[in-house]
């Protein structure tokens, strides 16, 4: 059985100017006492000014300035010699003001080749020898990465985050698999109720092969049933959050309980026919009547993922129940969500968890782990009545409830955002578009993506009670007075409430539940509110079909401009049989009569002052706009955007993505090109609790997996990949030493963010994250998409000056028209200078 070797800090040796050397043994602590890194921060005050603070070095933006990475993209064997130095204490923390988004360096010497297990917090990425591992920026404690050291000296540098230190650590370990119990996730066991779902644990793979045969089987005793689950590939250093299936065959007995009353569930890890390791799971037991945790499998990328539910008073499966969807604030565990508000007899609290405590804010990847979440958990309880869905949330929760009320105004009965901000332009550090390069205007239009207000008028005809603390030192109550301030001119069912004296987190005793999340009268007022079936009159903007597209008996099908606002007014006639409509930006819409018609008759319709007769087909229209007059059609053309394969860029990243990186380059490109994706995939488990399925493209067939996105690492020359799922004629292409953008060559270190429609499919899509050259793949390495509020175009080319210019090097950016095609954007003579 696999044995870890005792815990090493990471210590140093003060050597004057030079970073100091460290000499790791295995199974014995180093010398004790202070130790010095050398420091440097994010970007030196050089500029004219001598302000770094107006450069663009942090930010929900996807290109900041960071001369250090630039130089560790173009020399991995570097060794910084940085003037400004802080020693570590015993415990291994390092601190400095300079570690504010800044950096730390140190060389370590070992004798001999060896794997060490990486521990810290405090940080975004530590390069081993050049190359990128592990990440904690939130403190979580869950991190445990493998690292390869090779026989003596070691360059180790370090990528601080917004604190101003960091705490390191290392222990030697052995060339196995091993299971990290750390960040391991488990259903609860309910009384009375036998148990089949899914958990997950953290799998490390400590040595330099990537592994294909290792198998987790798990159960057999307590009552459970012995499984084998078969693992996805592991890569070389890299870890995966295994799922694997847990079944009860019995009730529990009181035999089955360990000390703190849970049931221990085992678990071992099997190598071809070696037992690896064997370990110990322990599930919680709870009452039938008491909160309980859910885990289910994500669309997203096969990853487990969980919700906490608090279930009614006295609930009986016979009555009908309403339902609360409640959003937790940054920090907290959909746990702590569930258990903060009061049980009540006719309602159950649904608190999904934004993948992560911290999560993506509630949009993009948390605002789809929401949905996932309500509606795996309707599918289980057909009592609860669809028409009253209340959505709640608290801080960032009430931030989420102000953004997913906007985008699907039709799903809830009533919102109430408690203490919450609008959006990331109000707070949190975005930027609203706005750009003197013409060229970066698809990039600046991504934006709209976050802006909550630009979609104000969706709220009319949804009831809204946000409260907030009128002394709320964290978020300022200015965001609720903002949005009511725009909302009551407009609005015939709005109210809110101030707390007088309220922080940002109130709970007085005598209230039941948290009451700055959970107030009573609210909940008095959201009882007394259902959905509507369907109004005659409406109005609905979105700034993307694929994330929001329909609003009850209305649903836009595709813009006239990709990524700006499009709007639809709707008024119904039943007595005269017409409809009235006004567009804006739609370029193809559908009607659905069912709730209005019982059987098919023609209608009179007005649409922007074009009058037409149509005969319902179904009791449905669609219609599409055609050299400037608005046709019926039977639907829109196989292939073209739809809300089911849209865009932009990040959009790729779903519907059970596969990721894969290349083996077929030069020895340079596949090394960093693996570092590349096992960084990413790290990022991506830590961000976002994920499990993306990451393989080579020698293991990749289309037949193998035909019903997923598929996310392209390199260029074409490197991973063969690109040949299977991209079509000859996409108008964008990258390869080694070249990008291409509709026929316009761009030379030398060259990269590229860009999906398109899989070649073999009509439903998914391609993303490539690409990089020319050795140089552009590195300097890919802290690549920014994964953070929430960072927008991308369908397209975006970027030069080798990105990381000393930020969005000044992009060289190309735009979205594909309805039939994926694109034009380009004449240059305004500020684009970076490059051979063509």
């Amino acid at each position: 059985m696999f044995r870890f070797f005792k815990s090493i800090f990471f210590i140093l040796v003060a050597l004057g100017v030079a970073p100091s050397s460290l000499c790791l043994s295995a199974g014995r602590n180093i010398l004790d006492g202070p130790y010095t890194w050398r420091i440097t921060s994010a970007v030196p005050s050089d500029n004219s000014e001598g302000d770094t603070r107006k450069l663009p070095t942090r930010g929900r933006i996807p290109f900041v300035i960071d001369p250090v990475m630039e130089t560790l993209a173009g020399n991995s064997e570097w060794i910084p010699d940085w003037p400004d130095s802080a020693e570590s204490d015993e415990n291994g923390k390092v601190s400095h003001t300079h570690l504010r988004n800044g950096w730390a360096a140190t060389v370590l010497e070992v004798s001999k080749p060896q794997t060490a297990l990486l521990k810290g917090k405090g940080f975004s990425a530590v390069f081993v020898n050049g190359d990128p591992f592990g990440l904690d920026i939130y403190s979580l404690g869950i991190l445990r990465i493998p690292i390869p050291l090779k026989k003596g000296k070691n360059s180790l540098i370090v990528k601080s985050t917004r604190g101003s230190s960091f705490t390191l650590s290392l222990e030697a370990v052995g060339d196995s698999l091993n299971m990290n119990r750390e960040d391991a996730l488990l259903p609860d066991l309910r009384s009375g109720t036998l148990l089949e779902a899914p958990g997950a644990v953290v799998i490390l793979n400590q040595t330099d092969r990537l592994i294909e045969d290792a198998r987790l089987v798990v159960g057999g005793s307590n009552g459970f049933a012995l499984l084998e689950n078969r693992l996805q590939p592991v890569l070389p250093y890299g870890l995966i959050k295994a799922p694997f299936t847990i079944r009860q065959l019995r009730p529990q007995k009181e035999m089955d309980f360990n000390e703190n009353h849970g049931v221990d569930l085992p678990l071992q890890l099997i190598s071809g026919e070696q037992v690896i390791q064997r370990l110990t799971l322990s599930l919680k037991q709870v009452q039938i009547d008491q909160n309980y945790k859910v885990t289910r499998i994500s669309e997203i990328d096969g990853s487990v993922q969980y919700y906490s539910v608090r279930p009614p008073i006295a609930y009986d499966k016979q009555k009908t129940y309403s339902l609360y969807l409640s959003l937790h604030g940054a920090s907290v565990e959909a746990t702590r969500q569930a258990a903060a508000h009061y049980s009540k007899y006719n309602a159950f609290t649904l608190a999904p968890t934004n993948r992560r405590p911290f999560g993506f804010d509630w949009q993009e990847w948390g605002r789809m782990d929401a949905l996932e979440s309500l509606t795996h958990f309707l599918k289980l309880h057909s009592e609860v009545d669809q028409q009253r869905i209340y959505l709640t949330g608290h801080s960032m929760g009430g931030h989420g409830t102000w953004y997913l009320g906007a985008l699907y105004p039709s799903r809830w009965a009533a919102i109430g955002p408690s203490a919450g901000w609008v959006s990331f332009f109000s707070y949190g550090g975005g930027v609203q578009p706005g750009s003197s390069r013409s060229i970066l205007e698809p990039l600046e239009r991504s934006k709209n993506e976050s802006d909550t207000l630009a979609l104000l008028t969706n709220y009319l005809g949804l009831p809204v009670y946000p409260i907030h603390g009128d002394s709320d030192r964290t978020v300022p109550i200015a965001e609720m007075d903002r949005m009511v301030e725009l909302l009551e001119p407009i609005h015939d069912d709005l109210q809110s409430y101030r707390h007088p004296g309220g922080g940002h987190w109130y709970d007085p005793p005598d209230h039941p539940g948290a009451e700055c999340m959970d107030w009573k009268p609210r909940n008095d007022f959201f009882q007394k509110r259902v959905t509507p079936t369907a109004p005659t009159t409406l109005s609905f903007k979105t700034q993307n079909p694929w994330i929001s597209s329909g609003h009850f008996w209305v649903k836009v099908l595709q813009q006239l401009t990709s990524g700006d606002i499009s709007s639809i007014e709707a008024e119904f006639s039943p007595n005269a049989d017409g409809v009235n409509l006004k567009t804006d930006n739609i370029r193809a819409f559908s009607l659905d009569f069912h709730s209005f018609l019982s059987h098919d008759r023609p209608l009179e319709l007005n649409i922007n002052s074009q009058e037409l007769t149509a005969l319902t087909e179904n009791r449905s229209l669609t219609l599409s706009k055609e050299s400037g007059r608005w046709k019926v059609v039977k639907q829109i053309q196989s292939g073209e955007k739809s809300p089911e394969r849209f865009g932009p860029f990040k959009a790729a990243f779903e519907n059970r993505m596969i990721w894969v990186y290349g083996t077929h380059g030069t020895s340079e490109e596949n090394k960093a090109g693996l570092a590349q994706v096992r960084f990413d995939q790290q990022r991506w488990w830590y961000r976002g609790n994920g499990n993306v399925l990451v393989i080579p493209d020698t293991l990749y067939s289309v037949n193998k997996y035909p019903d997923r996105n598929v996310i392209l690492f390199g260029h074409a020359d490197m991973n063969s990949a690109f040949k299977a799922v991209l079509p000859d004629d996409c108008p964008v292409e990258i390869h080694r030493e070249e990008a291409k953008v509709n026929g316009e060559i761009f030379t030398g270190s060259v990269g590229a963010y860009f999906l398109y429609p899989r070649k073999d499919s009509s439903q998914y899509s391609v993303a490539v994250v690409g990089a020319s050259s050795v140089v552009a793949i590195r300097r890919n390495f802290l690549s920014r998409f994964y953070t929430s509020g960072v927008s991308l175009p369908d397209y975006t080319l970027f030069g080798a000056g990105f990381l000393e210019q930020a969005d000044n090097a992009v060289l190309a950016c735009g979205y594909f028209d309805n039939n994926w095609r694109i034009k380009l954007p004449s240059n305004d003579g500020n684009a970076p200078s490059l051979k063509h």
